[in-house]
């Protein structure tokens, strides 16, 4: 099983409170480590095809793992993962 790594979570707005109840963990905590880079964009794409959650969901995924390695997201990508669903979002 791929190793995940976890990089950063949005701390409550109470000063940084760690208490897991309140931190609201971001969705690329818990992709594997390797898929956190530009260079993995096409299993990036394979691996969120796969994932069982809402396409909303997936694209807020999209928009986080673009954010964290630094790639300009665009509408082309969002539809690579979403297909025709990325218009209805």
């Amino acid at each position: 099983m791929p190793q995940t790594r976890v990089y950063c979570a949005n701390m409550s707005e109470s000063g940084g409170d760690t208490d897991p109840s309140r931190v609201n963990v971001m969705a690329i905590e818990v992709l594997p480590a390797f898929l956190l880079n530009k260079e993995a964009w096409s299993d990036f794409v394979a691996y969120l095809r796969e994932v069982p959650i809402p396409a909303r969901r997936k694209k807020e995924v999209i928009v986080e793992w673009a954010g964290f390695t630094g790639v300009a997201l665009t509408r082309e990508m969002v539809r690579e993962v979403l297909g025709v669903e990325a218009d209805n979002i």
